[in-house]
């Protein structure tokens, strides 16, 4: 999870191109990992067709009482149903976070003009799937310029915090000065500290790249962290290691030495992004959040 698969369909769909190759229509359906049971995937199942025929050509069919549960039945019989139905439809059915092979067959009924376009982290979906396969993975080399690139475009302030930093460095502007003049007179012996200080934050930004692993998702929320606290790069890495950062490091890419196995540095990335947080803030996150039933959740 988090390497960005459904990032990279929803960046297709800007693409107006798409949208042409598709004229009638693209349609996303969320999956779960747990309760897509048989009525609920007949349900996602009557939704795609519906939004393909329209609810004209689609009431005429009297899928309701006897033949639609018929067809939803008989995968067979439903399969050739629907094609023959959208034999002549262009378009495009996203179904996102396939947890098991039945889910993506499922939705195997589209036309020759059409394309289904599954996401899944698990390699057995893909496996017995008749499509074509790409896989989408964290970046091999954790500090490498790909992860840097992204990890500073989260980091990077915005707008309205560029404009802030203008305003603070003009007040500062004497004082940076004065204190450049007092560098100046200080000789060779005071002349160092600058560039130790950017040697520090340079190393604590590599470690924290290292416990993000390469996962995209993790070098955004960490970016987002700093951009949002104002943090240097060693206060990042500070909140990070507080939040199970330094397991990530002693486990040396070994799964199992973390409690958190193979999402360890996401969820370091997560817990630090919490706990920066302000009370309004993470009032917020509780109430939108959705919990497993019967989780005890604390304030």
């Amino acid at each position: 999870g988090g390497v960005g698969k459904t990032t990279l369909v929803s960046r297709a769909l800007a693409d107006p191109d798409v949208w042409a190759r598709f004229p009638d229509g693209i349609m996303w359906l969320a999956m779960r990992q747990q309760g897509t049971d048989d009525e609920r995937l007949q349900r996602k199942q009557l939704r795609v067709l519906r939004y393909l025929l329209g609810a004209a050509d689609f009431h005429e069919l009297h899928l309701g009482e006897g033949n639609g549960p018929r067809l939803l039945s008989n995968p067979m019989l439903w399969s050739d149903f629907c094609r023959e139905k959208l034999a002549s439809k262009a378009c495009l059915v996203i179904v996102d976070g396939v947890w098991q092979p039945e889910h993506a067959r499922a939705f195997d009924f589209l036309g020759p003009r059409a394309l289904l376009l599954l996401t899944t982290r698990r390699n057995l979906v893909g496996g017995e799937s008749r499509a074509k396969t790409l896989r989408v993975k964290a970046l091999a080399d954790h500090t490498g310029p790909d992860a840097t690139k992204l990890l500073l475009n989260y980091a990077r302030p915005s707008a309205a915090d560029l404009e802030r930093a203008a305003a603070a460095a003009a007040a500062l502007a004497a004082a940076q000065q004065q204190a450049q003049q007092h560098q100046q007179r200080g000789g060779e012996g005071e002349g160092g500290g600058e560039e130790e200080e950017a040697e520090e934050e340079a190393e604590a930004m590599a470690e924290v790249q290292r416990v993000c692993e390469g996962v995209p998702l993790s070098l955004a929320l960490v970016g987002s962290l700093k951009r949002t606290t104002g943090l240097s790069w060693s206060g990042v890495r500070g909140a990070l290691m507080a939040a199970g950062g330094t397991q990530v490091l002693l486990a040396n890419g070994d799964p199992a030495a973390t409690p958190h196995g193979r999402y360890a540095g996401l969820h370091a990335a997560l817990e630090a992004s919490v706990a920066a947080l302000d009370a309004e803030a993470l009032d917020c996150l509780l109430y939108y959040s959705v919990w497993r039933e019967n989780t005890w959740v604390e304030e």
